[in-house]
Formats: C-alpha cells, sequence, structure tokens
C-alpha cells in the first residue's frame, strides 16, 4: 500500500486504532522511526491516559518536531497556512484545529483530505458566516464543535438551525441569554448531545432548567 492509501484508511475510520498502528509500521519501513514511535505513543495514551512515562515522552517527542510534523499542514495554499490557525496532535495524527470560521469553510474540503479532524475550535466568527458553518455538511466529521465569541442570539438560531450537530458542542462566552434558550432547545431533532457546554453565559436558574428539561445531564455550565 501506498502512504495515500494508508491515510487514507486512517481518514476513513478515524476513532479506529488499527490503521494508525499500521501507519506507523510503514512509517518505521521509510525510515522515520521517531514519527512511528510518536504515533504509538500517543496511540497508547489514548488508553492510560494517566501513564506518566508515556506523557513525558509525547512531550518530548512534541518540543523537538512539532514544527515539522505540522509543515505539511502549514504550506502555502494548505489549511494550516494562516497564521491564525494551529493544530493539536492525538493518536499520532492532526485531530484537532483552531481556525477562524471562514478559513474553514474555505479551506474544509482540503482540511478533511489531510487529516483526521474531529475537534474544531472556531477562534473567530463574523455574523455572516454562523449559518453557513452550522450547515456545512463538513460537521458530520466532527466530534467536538467550540465557537465562543459575543453572538448571543445569532449563534442560538444558527444552532437551532442546523441539519446536524456534533454529540460535543462548546459554546462557553458566546453571550447567551434565557432569550435564547428556547431557541436552543430547538435544536436538530433527535439530537443527543454527549455535552453541551454553556459556561460563562449570563444564564439563570430559569434558562438552564429549560436547557436541561430538553437536554438533561448533557448541560454543563460554570460561572
Amino acid at each position: 500500500m501506498t502512504a495515500d492509501d494508508l491515510l487514507a484508511a486512517v481518514l476513513a475510520d478515524p476513532d479506529a486504532d488499527l490503521p494508525r498502528l499500521v501507519f506507523a509500521d510503514a512509517l518505521d519501513d521509510a525510515g522515520d522511526p521517531l514519527r512511528a514511535e510518536f504515533v504509538r505513543v500517543q496511540v497508547a495514551l489514548a488508553h492510560a491516559p494517566h501513564d506518566l512515562t508515556l506523557k513525558a515522552r509525547e512531550q518530548t517527542l512534541l518540543a523537538v518536531h512539532t514544527a515539522a510534523w505540522l509543515a505539511p499542514l502549514r504550506a502555502k495554499g494548505e489549511p494550516l497556512q494562516n497564521s491564525g490557525t494551529h493544530g493539536g496532535f492525538r493518536r499520532g495524527f492532526v485531530e484537532e484545529v483552531w481556525m477562524p470560521a471562514g478559513v474553514f469553510l474555505w479551506k474544509a474540503d482540503k482540511l478533511f483530505r489531510r487529516a483526521p479532524v474531529r475537534t474544531l475550535l472556531v477562534t473567530r466568527a463574523a455574523a455572516g458566516e454562523l449559518g453557513d458553518l452550522f450547515h456545512s455538511p463538513h460537521l458530520r466529521r466532527l466530534r467536538e464543535l467550540a465557537v465562543s465569541g459575543p453572538h448571543g442570539h445569532r449563534l442560538a438560531t444558527a444552532v437551532a438551525e442546523a441539519g446536524w450537530l456534533p454529540p460535543v458542542l462548546v459554546l462557553p462566552n458566546c453571550g447567551l441569554a434565557d432569550a435564547d434558550t428556547a431557541v436552543l432547545t430547538g435544536a436538530a431533532r433527535g439530537w443527543a448531545p454527549d455535552l453541551l457546554d454553556v459556561s460563562l453565559n449570563p444564564l439563570t436558574a430559569v434558562g438552564l432548567a429549560e436547557l436541561r428539561a430538553r437536554f438533561g445531564a448533557a448541560v454543563r455550565f460554570d460561572r
């Protein structure tokens, strides 16, 4: 199998460990043992997150090699070229990205052909981009979406009108008020989130009760 075939296998089943470990074996064969080790270390850490030896080795490898391993995604025309973007590694590959909504909407096709991204943290979004973001078909590739900023009612409306939402939705410090909770409870029919984090928003017990009546224990609110 070619390197492209091996990456395609990872992208096709981003939650599986086996394609990543096969990729690591190929990296060894290609003369890149440190990258191969990094994949194996992070896969092992996913199952043993408190292993201090694994954690120390992970941090050592990241300190030395992060820039080189992110370089292909930072090249001209690639998804992380913009200075306001960044990527984080999980299980050996870039699974977490930080970027403005506009960059995601522009680069999403290429991003998901390059990396098994599961978490998107939107660093900023213009008012007119929120609807496009929550209607993007690429949201189906995500497990977690985080949006912050003083969007208030516009954000609640975009969430409610989305055709699909990821299992984890994080909306901290977005200016969501009690008046927005009725809108949020109209979010995608059948959506049963693992987590809906509305921390640091100006919500009262009334608004929280409305959210919890719809989403139950999945609602998190920290002042």
